[in-house]
């Protein structure tokens, strides 16, 4: 047993400083040095970069990417933890449920405009409502006009430049005519997302627009363009037409053609 003071106070002191040792490493300093690590877990986890190689997956299909390609029939269904069973009926999922579905793309004649390889289908898969409208009109203004109008009748800014080969007339009945292949609604969907070529030369007729538009915008588009074809044969004393707008129409219509042999 110690019983000496003096002995009792040279162990607390030497056990003191042995128990601040490890204390004067964790000072916060900066250091080149390696942490130490009491409990290192997983601490030590290999780094992968994109475009580097592993061995761990070399054995599976002996590419050794780290990049992994996702498994056969994976599909994506949103950008962010969602689940529509349990909130899809809250006003504030809505935007959540449409991503979703576009992920899903499960509805063919929706999101291809096709029911087959070569078949469109002939109107607007879903139900036309003044919002629609309202977004095609801008979507339209944003993305068609310079080729094709305001009117839709092709002689926008790109067409009066000169532009070979010249945007298409949209009021043309070609584009109308639901007897024709070219008048149909899916098949429009698919010029507008995929883009059109000459079947003989194959030289691009109108670029690919599905990087910037969405399936909904493009048959949102395409409502205002039946809105632009209706409205060439619509009179301004049709009784749809609120006042408000039939004296703007009346105004900027062009004068009747003089009767021949008439003075006008």
């Amino acid at each position: 047993m110690i019983s000496s003071p003096i002995i009792r106070v040279g162990l607390l002191l030497v056990a003191s400083t042995l128990l601040a040792l490890p204390l004067a490493g964790c000072r916060g300093d900066r250091t080149d040095d390696r942490p130490r690590q009491f409990l290192p877990d997983m601490d030590d986890q290999p780094k992968w970069k994109a475009q580097s190689e592993t061995e761990f997956f070399a054995l599976q299909d002996g590419t050794r990417r780290t990049q992994r390609v996702p498994n056969q029939n994976t599909v994506a269904f949103a950008r962010r933890s969602f689940n529509p069973d349990q909130f899809g009926a809250n006003a504030w999922a809505a935007d959540y449920s449409l991503e979703r579905a576009s992920f899903l793309a499960e509805d063919d004649a929706y999101y291809t405009g096709r029911t087959g390889p070569d078949a469109f289908v002939d109107t607007i898969p879903t139900t036309v409502t003044r919002e629609m409208l309202d977004l095609g009109r801008r979507k339209f203004e944003i993305n068609c006009v310079a080729c094709h109008g305001y009117k839709g009748d092709g002689t926008g800014m790109v067409a009066q430049a000169g532009y070979t080969p010249a945007p298409a007339n949209l009021l043309d009945p070609k584009f109308s005519d639901p007897s024709q292949r070219s008048a149909k609604d899916g098949h429009m969907f698919s010029v507008i997302r995929e883009g059109l070529w000459n079947e003989i030369t194959g030289a691009n007729r109108m670029p690919a627009y599905g990087h910037n538009i969405s399936a909904d915008q493009a048959w949102a588009i395409i409502a205002y363009i039946r809105v632009l074809q209706a409205s060439q044969n619509v009179s301004p004393d049709d009784p749809s037409i609120p006042d408000s707008q039939r004296s703007l129409l009346t105004r900027s219509r062009p004068a009747a053609p003089a009767s021949e042999g008439v003075s006008p």
